[in-house]
């Protein structure tokens, strides 16, 4: 029997990759390395490199490779997360976006930054949610009305809507003036909301009203012409707020609001959503409440109650009686 063939031994080279090729053999001493045993037909690469080096740096580029497809995996993750913030809450197909054109809102909506420009307000929370409440509720609307908007109207975000008004009884520099919104116009018309004819005597599809209600003297009678001037009314108010009047720095003429207390001014008509916002502002809390109203084209609505007429007409609190007539 012929003896078994070895390679003869040789010190580590200075190359450590390579030196990894050799394994200490049982009987050996530290420092004393011999190579692994290997068929005597194999042969190193014609680039120098053996089957073990190879295999070495296989191993070492492998994490890398895999890292590389975790970090793609997740970029592609994100990606999609943020497209599926940015479509209607049913996550319809993009040809039905396409159809109510809402690619063009979502890409053009500064989300985080949709309050009044210049202002405190400009990165308000709450002002997110209302443009979500709006994609939600308004997504086919064709017309849509801000009642009481400042000089930076908010519908001029809603630009999947083909007709926009905005209306205020205080914007004389700039009556019956157009400023360019995106893809369209968003026209502006002074006039006392209460006062104000639809035009055509027809009701728009959208109507928001935001941060008005609490600043008018008739809060009940301004709700209902609200609710009766679109098929769909999305209107918001501080929530709870205390004493914020003349003085205060916010010239509101009522505090205190409540859903019980809009219930009543909106009677007969009942939300069929509503949401609070709250969020912090200058180490405070404060809370605005969101409602959506749909009313169609036919409907009729039975007058309330006497008493509750008068605690409307009144602007009194919600007692629990008047607010009883109203559940039933």
């Amino acid at each position: 029997m012929p003896p078994l063939q070895r390679y003869p031994q040789r010190s580590p080279p200075d190359d450590l990759d390579d030196g990894k090729r050799y394994l200490m053999s049982s009987g050996s001493t530290l420092g004393s390395p011999k190579m692994s045993p290997r068929s005597p037909t194999s042969s190193r690469s014609p680039m120098g490199g053996g089957s073990g080096g190879e295999s070495v740096r296989f191993v070492k580029v492998l994490p890398v490779f895999s890292a590389v497809v975790t970090l793609i995996s997740l970029i592609v993750a994100i990606v999609k997360v943020e497209q599926s913030m940015y479509t209607t809450p049913n996550n319809d197909s993009d040809q039905e976006l396409n159809k109510l054109g809402l690619s063009r809102a979502v890409e053009h909506a500064p989300i985080g930054s949709l309050g009044p420009s210049n202002t405190a307000r400009s990165h308000y929370r709450y002002y997110d949610s209302l443009f979500y409440t709006t994609l939600q509720y308004g997504a086919d609307a064709e017309s849509v009305i801000e009642v009481g908007c400042a000089s930076d109207p908010f519908i001029k975000y809603l630009d999947w809507v083909d007709r926009r008004t905005c209306v205020a009884p205080y914007f004389v520099d700039y009556a019956n003036s157009k400023m360019e919104s995106n893809l369209t116009t968003v026209e502006r018309i002074t006039a006392d909301f209460m006062e104000y004819e639809l035009p055509d005597n027809k009701k728009y599809d959208l109507l928001l009203c935001n941060q008005v209600l609490e600043h008018v003297p008739q809060p009940a009678l301004f709700m209902k012409k609200l609710i009766s001037s679109a098929k769909t009314s999305i209107i918001s108010v501080p929530f709870k707020w205390g004493n914020c009047g003349k003085g205060k720095g916010c010239n509101h003429v009522t505090d205190g609001i409540t859903l019980e207390k809009l219930l009543l001014w909106s009677a007969p008509h009942k939300p069929i959503h509503s949401g609070v916002v709250t969020e912090k502002v200058n180490y405070k809390y404060s809370r605005r409440i969101i409602l959506v109203y749909e009313v169609s084209e036919t409907v009729v609505a039975t007058s309330p109650d006497n008493e509750m007429k008068q605690e409307i007409k009144d602007g009194g609190d919600a007692s629990g009686e008047i607010l009883n007539v109203y559940r039933k």
